[in-house]
């Protein structure tokens, strides 16, 4: 079934708010300048889409001290990032996304006199593309009535991993009060929740577990291989390294996993090799922290 998410990539809508938010870059002793807040190879991985549907929001920001006019942008998309970026980044192979695969809902915005933000939308429908390929679609600022824009944070790079794992999952979370599951259940799991496995690489994705959560603190990282039969073998799983450490900076030490608890107990490698259908069902995680007192944590993913 199509899932239908909202993407907003911008959440302030003023530059004084902007400014001392430091999510945002502070163009302030730059002169006047128009830009994607958010945007660029620095924040690359926020274009990743995930969702079937994905329904864009997106800003554009005059940064001048002094909007006293009315500024008209025009957005575009430049296919031919699309090919630089991949001789600069070489990896993974991104292909340009179809016209048929996207609508644009404004490539013209206005930004009235007194304000400094206006939005655009852009719909990706990435059930349309084929999931074994990556695609990628550059959005840009055209121009901005003689403004200057930003070199570096002038370009959404919208892109589709072809990960075969990628997207949403319903999610069970079981926290018990001890060193394994015989001990009492907490009142922080839940059944029904959902999470994001989002890609990093045609062959790992990674999604978070809701302990310690808001905000989201802990990645699992997993990563496979992908056979030439269309099975899959040799399941690694592990926390992204800087997440541990900043648990640890936290007070929180990961006593032992993360393992998968489906099919093997203890082992964090499955060699397989699996179907599809049956690699869905390894996704169901354990691991054991210590903050003071023990908890099992068991994580559970259904596509």
């Amino acid at each position: 079934m199509k899932k239908l998410i909202l993407l907003t990539t911008l959440l302030a809508i003023g530059l004084s708010s902007c400014l001392k938010d430091t999510r945002y870059l502070n163009f302030a002793g730059a002169g006047n300048i128009v830009n994607f807040p958010l945007s660029g190879i620095p924040n690359f991985g926020n274009d990743a889409v995930t969702a079937d549907t994905a329904v864009i929001k997106f800003g554009v920001d005059y940064a001048t001290a002094n909007p006293n006019t009315a500024l008209t942008v025009t957005l575009g998309v430049d296919t031919t990032l699309v090919a630089k970026f991949n001789t600069d980044n070489p990896g993974i192979v991104y292909n340009v996304l179809p016209a048929s695969a996207y609508v644009f809902t404004a490539t013209s915005v206005n930004i009235p006199a007194g304000a400094q933000f206006a939005y655009s939308t852009i719909t990706i429908n990435k059930y349309l593309l084929d999931p074994a390929k990556s695609y990628m679609l550059p959005v840009v600022i055209k121009s901005a009535a003689g403004v200057p824009i930003s070199k570096n944070f002038s370009t959404h790079y919208y892109h589709v991993i072809g990960n075969d794992f990628a997207g949403a999952y319903r999610y069970n979370f079981e926290r018990f009060n001890g060193t394994d599951s015989t001990a009492a259940l907490n009142g922080l799991s839940f059944n029904g929740g959902s999470a994001i496995f989002v890609p990093v690489s045609p062959t790992e994705v990674q999604v978070y577990t809701a302990y310690a959560s808001p905000p989201p603190l802990l990645r699992y990282d997993i990563t496979f291989v992908k056979n030439a039969d269309g099975t899959y073998s040799n399941f690694q799983l592990s926390f992204v390294a800087s997440d541990v450490a900043a648990a640890l900076a936290g007070g929180i030490t990961i006593v032992s996993g993360p393992v998968f608890l489906t099919v093997t107990p203890n082992a964090n490698s499955l060699a397989g090799p699996y179907t599809y259908a049956q690699a869905l069902k390894l996704f169901r995680f354990n691991f054991v922290k210590h903050t003071g007192s023990y908890g099992y944590i068991v994580d559970t993913y259904i596509k």
